[in-house]
């Protein structure tokens, strides 16, 4: 398993993300409770609603797809759509909202890879700090950090999670 590449994409790339969103109905359908009179649509119906949701958020300003890529097959993505402001929550100004984040049923539980821009603000300190706290931790030959992830919970609750707890924290201000 060689280091995936992450690449902007819009709406041309859903049928690349289409087997990775079927594996997303799929594990809803396993977690998903059971509400009388409800039934869960078929992932048939379930994918052409989401690909139709897909398209439209892909046609509003600043909405952006990313998509993982190893050797040409698509191993993740997330989908983030920007707002005015929040129904439920006071926000302030244009706030993102992560729409759908998927892993590849055989990578998950793997880690978390990241991989700095060469310009971004990281304090290096901060930064080792992290590293040292985090049991596991290490850097790859090719400069990637690599985070163990919990195993406990929701796999992209626990990305969230380390991302609004722990990255932030290595941004000089």
């Amino acid at each position: 398993m060689s280091e995936a590449r992450i690449a902007l994409a819009g709406v041309e790339a859903l049928p690349q993300i289409e087997p990775l969103t079927r594996s997303l109905h799929e594990h809803h359908r396993t977690v998903d409770p059971d509400i009388p009179g409800v039934p869960l649509r078929d992932t048939d119906e379930w994918w052409a609603v989401r690909r139709e949701r897909y398209r439209a958020w892909l046609g509003e300003p600043d909405t952006f797809l990313l998509i993982a890529d190893d050797e040409g097959l698509g191993v993740g993505y997330a989908l983030v759509t920007f707002h005015d402001r929040d129904d439920s929550n006071t926000t302030g100004g244009r706030f993102a909202e992560l729409q759908s984040l998927v892993v590849s049923p055989d990578r998950r539980g793997g880690g978390l890879n990241i991989k700095f821009h060469p310009g971004s603000k990281i304090e290096p300190s901060r930064l080792m700090h992290l590293v040292s706290s985090q049991p596991g931790a290490q850097f790859t030959p090719a400069g990637v950090l690599r985070l163990p992830l919990p195993s406990s919970g929701d796999g992209a609750a626990a990305v969230l999670d380390f991302l609004d707890g722990s990255l932030k924290e290595l941004v000089r201000t």
